[in-house]
């Protein structure tokens, strides 16, 4: 209503309101993403890792690595295949 009829507010409230409405509006903020925040860490499904170690990468059926022939790498997987 004072912003339609273009004349200067006279209430000493004003700044009260004014931080009671920012405090009001971070507070809802702030507990609108704790709780969906909340919500995905409890409803979200667990699931473990595929592998433990070095050693499961070379055991897992369900990994499949692409890296250069001849590589550092390539030579280090190939001694836990055999």
């Amino acid at each position: 209503m004072l912003l339609s009829q273009g004349g200067p507010c006279t209430s000493k409230r004003l700044p009260f309101r004014l931080v009671a409405g920012v405090w009001t509006l971070a507070a809802f903020i702030f507990v609108q993403a704790y709780n969906s925040t909340l919500f995905t860490y409890v409803m979200a499904p667990v699931n473990h890792p595929l592998i433990d170690s070095m050693h499961g990468v070379a055991e897992s059926a369900d990994i499949n690595l692409l890296f250069r022939y001849g590589a550092a790498l390539n030579a280090f997987v190939m001694l836990f295949e055999s």
